[in-house]
């Protein structure tokens, strides 16, 4: 397995499809994160729940991962270099397992610089405007770990009606 989830990671590295998806996403969260962040007015910018929202632009990150690992997959089958990986490594479930991995890897890749990026750039922007630093980094994680976990108990399926 490790040979095919190599292999799959160096198809990731090496399509311009995803390098193209990667400047997309920076130039997003640039964009989102420097007009939030220079054009809201400084009122706007003082609670906490709205310097929340500034450092959270590059949430915008897991859009992005989600393109990247749907492209992945659908450009193999679309042109048509699915079949020599499935001639090279016949059983599906060892190929499929290695594209979720390697996928997953991306995707926590995308995640970081994303968050890291909207992060810097909102902070930056409140340090050079001035603006007094409402939330402290412990709050923004909890409030990120919160999201994560509404979101996985709205994914989960309802229990069966007896």
């Amino acid at each position: 397995m490790t040979g095919q989830f190599r292999a799959e990671l160096l198809k990731i590295r090496s399509t311009r499809t995803t390098a193209g998806v990667v400047l997309g996403m920076i130039g997003i969260i640039l964009l989102f994160s420097l007009l939030t962040g220079l054009l809201t007015k400084t009122p706007n910018l003082v609670s906490t729940g709205d310097q929340r929202n500034l450092l959270g632009v590059g949430d915008f990150a897991g859009v992005f991962s989600a393109l990247a690992g749907i492209m992945a997959v659908t450009s193999e089958y679309r042109y048509g270099t699915i079949r020599p990986t499935f001639l090279f490594t016949p059983r599906r479930t060892r190929v499929l397992g290695a594209k979720v991995a390697a996928g997953l890897l991306a995707g926590a890749a995308f995640g970081i610089v994303g968050g890291t990026l909207g992060f810097g750039i909102g902070y930056a922007c409140l340090a050079g405007r001035g603006i007094a630093e409402a939330t402290q980094a412990a709050e923004i994680a909890e409030a990120k770990a919160a999201r994560a976990a509404k979101t996985k108990e709205a994914d989960a399926p309802a229990p069966a009606a007896n």
